[in-house]
């Protein structure tokens, strides 16, 4: 018996056994994100946690998620410079750092601190903003999450209708004359 035959049936073996183990993966996790209504109505000059846009993300469950950051837009009149401070909230509590918004692309990276959105699970953040107390009259702060590839993740894919803003507000521009 020669061992050439045996050798070609090991080598054959082998190069199945990683498809075998592909097959057996489970499904990869999903997050979906969407935005949800916001009323925002007019923003004083100087305001503080002003929520801008709320979003529900919603883990399948094939598994948690944790989520690692959240880069949004700014789009509307105004400047960028309006605004002291971007963050995200859950509740009351802060998710991450205040940043400001990039005045070359309008953007904030939010990182975020330890969340993760348990599997078959949703949980709600928002981004909000302090204002400037030199916020000019008649801008305008609507927040976007752009694309997919805005929402880092530690695993999975991310869906959503994008771009994701607030399906109600216009940002309402500071009144004349608000402190």
């Amino acid at each position: 018996v020669t061992m050439e035959p045996m050798r070609a049936l090991l080598l054959l073996s082998l190069s199945l056994l990683p498809a075998l183990f592909i097959a057996a993966a489970p499904a990869a996790a999903t997050l979906t994100i969407r935005p949800i209504p916001l009323e925002i109505g007019a923003i004083p000059r100087g305001a503080q946690r002003v929520r801008l846009l709320a979003l529900v993300l919603e883990a399948n469950c094939d598994g948690d998620i944790r989520v690692l950051h959240l880069r949004v837009r700014r789009i509307g009149l105004g400047e960028a410079s309006g605004i002291d401070k971007v963050y995200l909230l859950r509740g009351n509590q802060r998710l991450s750092r205040g940043v400001k918004v990039s005045s070359a692309d309008e953007t904030a990276l939010l990182r975020l601190r330890k969340v993760t959105v348990p599997a078959c699970e949703s949980i709600r953040m928002d981004v909000a903003a302090d204002f400037t107390g030199d916020v000019a009259v008649g801008s305008a702060y609507v927040f976007e999450v752009t694309s997919p590839g805005d929402v880092g993740v530690d695993a999975g894919n991310v869906r959503g209708a994008f771009p994701l803003r607030n399906p109600t507000a216009a940002g309402e521009p500071p009144q004349e004359g608000s402190s």
